[in-house]
């Protein structure tokens, strides 16, 4: 692994066979820029922001040495900061190697928290990320997780199983993650609990739904400057624009490829490089013509030739900056609680795969609406009786289906 960074992040630590970095980034002179990012973010993420009000005061994450292992854009570091500030011990790297903000990271470091992270890591590099994530400067190991697509869930279960008893849970942000830990759970190989913040109603019908229709196109947009207006945008057919959006793997593969137009864009958002067959493309183009950072056209010996931007990566993290902060807060917040669910009830939690309680969901959506300007009436008692709903939540009985 090639060293491209300052002596300041030299090794201090070594734990069970890692050589312990205080933090690892592409440039800590960013943190000026990148404080003024999180600052902007901050004003729009009003439930988060309400949370830190309400929870820093009683401290209910003092205890928690949390390791997380997410995109690190503005938004991620506003919860980051969050947690700092209701008690937990934080560690931080990467799902992506391209989704990292690196200004970002800069300004997390530069307030002492140990990050490991920066745009256009290998997957090497990632690896290596994330294991700096595993133990503490004081030499203890992580006691909670935070996760993107299982990837820490896995590598502890996978490198690190002897850790697996002290870990109270952890928590996990996407469709893909969940895929892969109820399998785990399925083989009786997963050892932890998990809360799916996934499937909470104010993470999906945000982030999965409203805030990925936006991203989408600001990172084709940013990718390739096309106009989007005229174009067909399918999934695994035939035309201008192809989207995966599944978190599965295998879908758009070497006979969907040979039959797209000349400059198809070709791109995904749903996980990792699994849902495109990259490793075909790559290895069936006459010449690949990198374009800029993350764009590639990759030419074939019909030709024909296809756009493949962030190299089959998420591309509204790789090349736009993901999701809108107002939506990211609602994940987000989702995130906190299920920290905080997890650790002041450790124990309750069997090991496997459970849902935040829809007090707690409705909770995230009670945070954001005087951003909003709404005002929510309470029940009347005659209303309560005839609804059979308590007047002070949950407004919704456990079988409802948003």
């Amino acid at each position: 692994m090639t060293n491209r960074f300052d002596d300041e992040q030299k090794p201090f630590l070594f734990i069970d066979d890692i050589e312990k970095s205080p933090y690892k980034i592409a440039n800590i002179n960013l943190a000026e820029l990148g404080r003024k990012e999180l600052s902007t973010a901050d004003d729009e993420m009003a439930g988060v922001m309400l949370l830190r009000e309400i929870y820093t005061p009683k401290q209910p994450l003092k205890g928690v040495r949390l390791a997380e292992c997410l995109h690190l854009t503005a938004q991620t570091g506003v919860m980051i900061e969050t947690f700092r500030q209701l008690g937990a011990q934080i560690q931080w790297s990467s799902c992506n190697p391209l989704s990292t903000q690196d200004h970002v990271a800069a300004a997390l470091v530069k307030t002492g928290i140990p990050t490991y992270a920066w745009k256009g890591e290998t997957e090497e590099e990632k690896l290596w990320c994330i294991d700096q994530t595993i133990y503490f400067a004081n030499g203890q190991p992580l006691n909670a997780i935070l996760d993107d697509s299982c990837n820490l869930t896995r590598i502890i279960h996978e490198k690190y199983p002897h850790l697996t008893s002290m870990i109270y849970g952890s928590s996990e942000e996407t469709t893909a993650g969940i895929t892969k830990l109820r399998k785990l759970f399925k083989n009786n190989k997963l050892k932890i609990p998990v809360i799916n913040v996934n499937d909470s109603v104010t993470k999906s019908k945000f982030d999965n739904n409203c805030g990925c229709g936006k991203s989408l196109i600001d990172g084709i947009k940013g990718a390739t400057d096309v106009m989007i207006g005229g174009k067909i945008a399918v999934v695994i057919e035939y035309d201008n624009i192809f989207v995966s959006a599944t978190g599965s793997t295998g879908l758009i593969r070497d006979e969907h490829m040979m039959e797209m137009r000349d400059m198809a864009i070709l791109c995904n958002i749903g996980s990792g490089q699994t849902e495109i067959d990259v490793v075909w493309l790559k290895a069936n183009a006459v010449k690949i013509e990198s374009v800029k950072p993350q764009v590639d056209i990759y030419h074939s010996s019909s030709g024909r030739a296809i756009i493949l931007p962030a190299d089959g990566h998420v591309v509204n993290l790789s090349c736009a900056h993901g999701n809108p902060s107002f939506v990211m807060s609602n994940s987000f917040s989702n995130q906190i609680l299920a920290q905080i669910q997890l650790f002041t009830k450790k124990g309750q939690y069997s090991v496997g795969i459970h849902n935040l309680p829809k007090t707690l969901d409705e909770e995230v959506a009670l945070a954001h609406l005087d951003y909003l300007g709404v005002k929510l009436e309470k029940l009347t008692e005659t209303q309560s009786i005839y609804l059979d709903l308590h007047p002070n939540r949950p407004f919704k009985p456990e079988y409802y289906r948003y």
